[in-house]
C-alpha cells in the first residue's frame, strides 16, 4: 500500500437522478474519527455494567478465539484510517438508466 501525502478529509455522496438536479453530499471525516473515538471509549460500559449478559451472549455468538467486541470496533477504525491514507480516489461508481450514483474519498 502507498501512503499518500494527502489524507482523505471529505467523503462527497454525489446523486443525479435522471431529469434532475443533482445532489452532493460532503461528509467531514474528521466529525467520523470523532464519533467513532466516542464509541471507542463507551465500548467498556456493557461490560461494566452487565457482565452476565455478556457472557451469555457470547454462549450464543460464535466470535473468533481472542475476539471482542472492543478489538472488532479497533479493527474497523483502523480500516477506515488505512483508506484514508490513499488521498483521492472513487469508492463507488453506479450508473442505471435512472441515475448515477458516485461516492469519493477527497
Amino acid at each position: 500500500m502507498s501512503n499518500s501525502p494527502h489524507r482523505s478529509l471529505f467523503l462527497l455522496v454525489r446523486v443525479k437522478p435522471k431529469g434532475k438536479m443533482r445532489i452532493v453530499v460532503p461528509v467531514p471525516l474528521y466529525i467520523l474519527d470523532a464519533t467513532l473515538a466516542a464509541i471507542s471509549d463507551l465500548l467498556w460500559l456493557p461490560d461494566l455494567l452487565f457482565p452476565v449478559w455478556r457472557k451469555s451472549l457470547a454462549g450464543k455468538i460464535k466470535l473468533p478465539p481472542g475476539l471482542t467486541p472492543g478489538k472488532a470496533w479497533n479493527l474497523i477504525v483502523e480500516l477506515i484510517d488505512e483508506v484514508r491514507k490513499y488521498g483521492r480516489w472513487r469508492m463507488v461508481e453506479v450508473e442505471n438508466e435512472d441515475a448515477r450514483i458516485y461516492i469519493d474519498f477527497y
